[in-house]
């Protein structure tokens, strides 16, 4: 049985020398997006590679995130595993020449060092290789909210003008052949017995880019700048329907890959899913009902928690901790120590609902004097945070961690410009530290619908105008919903307690009636989860720890090893292939248009699971 490993190849030399960090959100860009999609995956640096080539013995399939300057014997051994069997995705610039580079890496020039392995020879156009590679299906997410596979280019740093040249022409392995782009942005051509694969649009960097857009905004190209202005700035359904921008990008990287491995395994990728099943069927949305409480009035949070219990959704309250007033924001009195107020917020415990801290600092010492506050008034330790007009940067975040925050909802200071979102996915995932150079352990992520937002006063249409209590608003946040279901993603819908009152004098808008409409529309979603957003972030800690080992043969099958190493009972897990498979009568299987499920019973701490599943003819 061949092992089905995928590595993620670093150049840790190139990036101590250049201090590039391009390079690092490139490297960052590749394992986050892994992780994101439940795919196993190893590092492995390149300089590792020349001292002992056979370390690639092992793995199926390389990523080569921009690795750009890599020396003359560390391609050759590439190529050699590459004949071998092996699968390179490279994307960017790979081994390139440039004057700029220093001395000790420039010997000997690396110009053409990795060229052919990306010539898209007649053989391959002309000579119908097995399986016809350029009969490979649409490659791009397809659904709604991607209406032009060109529209996305600029973003990725891919010219969009045709060259409409015999070139463009030769490429065997794009879309379709009314889909040419620019007959470079996906090549894929045989190198032996293996496959090497070029992305020239520079998809991971693009990822890493994103996930830290903010600190690093100056560093964006002009198309993808352009892009995340528009999702900041912009109101209306169009600007919206960018918004998930990492996840079309992973959805197409992903595609890309599992295709290349069906070639070898009959069955492509097996990848953990991204939430727990529910019984029979998987889950493919889940929402949040979460409160911020800017006002110390009682009777609006009893209302509000009276709300969510008729709704019959758990809720979570996020409550300011500050001891004195501050400068910002100077309405909010200090009552985290009000006998009355402690005395509310227990209830609130005791009904089961979350309760954490509502941050409004980001400075270390305030960090941690906000979250102690909370802790001696209510005697519990907070789970997360969630901050107003927040800056996205590593320090405030790290803040956080050291805090022992589980994870940070806040959202990016746009408040009645823009959906409450600064991470241009809807799934959780850990920021990147670029001054320690690692990955932090805190999770962030998902996006929030604010109320405010959905009513927000805006010219020249205002959206809650139309209608007796907001009707516009209610088709607004139903567009946002269908959009996180198209990428199985989460969201949290925040209703503010000094908005439970009903209509907003001021904007017409009924509040309270709008998010109970779009909490009975999830409902009518297949496979919906309403649970509480520390739920969601513990959930995927615990799916990064349980691990999937894949193997197959010569015969179309493919062994599949689930291993929990965790410390508790995991239960729903969840595996997902985009195609139709056999598995033995005691596995639960499901199927529908999104490929296969598989629906795991309970794994019991350090135990494991062994299985064999076949592509359906």
């Amino acid at each position: 049985m061949a092992i089905l490993e995928i590595a993620v190849l670093r150049d840790k030399a190139s990036e101590r020398l250049f201090e590039d960090p391009y390079r690092l959100a490139s490297f960052y860009g590749a394992s986050e997006f892994l992780r994101m999609y439940g795919v196993e995956f190893s590092s492995l640096d390149v300089s590792s590679l020349t001292k002992a080539p056979e370390i690639l013995d092992k793995y199926c399939l390389c990523i080569a995130p921009d690795l750009e300057f890599i020396h003359l014997d560390m391609v050759e051994v590439l190529k050699r595993w590459i004949e071998a069997g092996g699968i390179l995705i490279a994307t960017g610039f790979f081994a390139r020449k440039t004057p700029q580079r220093p001395i000790e890496i420039s010997a000997p020039p690396l110009n053409e060092y990795g060229a052919d392995l990306f010539e898209i020879s007649e053989a391959n156009i002309t000579g119908n290789p097995e399986p016809d590679i350029g009969a490979y299906m649409n490659l791009f997410p397809t659904h709604k909210f991607f209406r032009d596979v060109r529209s996305l280019l600029p973003v990725l740093g891919v010219n969009p003008a045709l060259k409409g040249s015999e070139e463009s022409e030769k490429v065997g392995f794009l879309l379709d052949s009314n889909e040419r782009l620019a007959g470079d942005l996906v090549i894929v051509n045989r190198y032996g017995d293996g496959l090497a694969v070029r992305l020239s649009a520079r998809v991971f960097r693009t990822i890493g880019l994103l996930l830290s857009s903010c600190q690093w905004k100056e560093l964006l190209w002009p198309g993808l700048k352009k892009a995340v202005n528009r999702i900041y700035l912009s109101l209306d359904r169009d600007g919206w329907s960018y918004i998930p921008v990492v996840d079309q990008i992973c959805k197409f990287v992903y595609n890309i890959m599992d295709v290349l491995v069906s070639e070898k395994n009959g069955i492509g990728l097996i990848r953990k899913w991204f939430w727990p099943h529910q019984g029979d069927k998987p889950t493919k949305i889940v929402a949040s009902v979460v409160h911020d409480v800017d006002s110390p009035n009682l009777e609006w949070i009893q209302m509000t928690h009276e709300f969510d219990e008729e709704l019959g959704v758990p809720s979570t309250f996020y409550f300011l901790s500050h001891a004195k007033r501050r400068e910002y924001p100077p309405v909010y009195e200090p009552i985290i120590f009000d006998e009355n107020f402690i005395r509310v917020v227990k209830n609130l415990v005791d009904a089961g609902c979350e309760v954490t801290v509502h941050g409004q600092v980001t400075e270390k010492d305030d960090v941690l004097e906000e979250r102690d506050n909370f802790v001696k008034a209510i005697g519990i330790k907070p789970t997360g945070v969630r901050m107003h007009f927040v800056l996205h940067s590593a320090e405030r975040v790290r803040n956080y961690q050291e805090a022992g925050y589980e994870y940070d909802l806040s959202f990016y200071d746009n408040y009645h410009k823009g959906p409450g979102f600064f991470t241009f996915s809807t799934y959780p995932f850990h920021p990147l530290d670029p001054e320690k150079v690692e990955v932090m352990d805190i999770l962030v992520g998902g996006p929030v619908l604010e109320d405010g937002v959905l009513c927000a006063e805006v010219l020249p249409r205002p959206w809650c105008y139309h209608g007796s209590w907001g009707k516009e608003a209610l088709a607004r946040g139903k567009f946002f919903i269908d959009m996180v279901e198209s990428e199985n993603g989460f969201l949290a819908i925040n209703l503010h307690t000094h908005n439970i009152n009903g209509t907003d004098p001021i904007r017409r808008c009924n509040r309270p009636r709008i998010i109970k409409e779009l909490i009975g529309y999830i409902r009518q979603k297949p496979g919906y989860l309403f649970t509480f957003p520390v739920n969601i972030f513990k959930w995927w800690r615990i799916r990064e720890n349980v691990r999937v080992h894949l193997s197959y043969d010569n015969l179309g099958e493919v062994s599949v090893t689930v291993q929990n190493s965790t410390d508790q009972i995991v239960e729903g897990f969840t595996l997902h292939t985009r195609h139709l498979i056999n598995g033995s009568p005691k596995l639960k299987i499901v199927s529908d248009e999104d490929g296969s499920f598989i629906l795991l019973p309970p794994l019991n701490p350090g135990g494991k699971v062994t299985f064999k599943l076949s592509a359906k003819a």
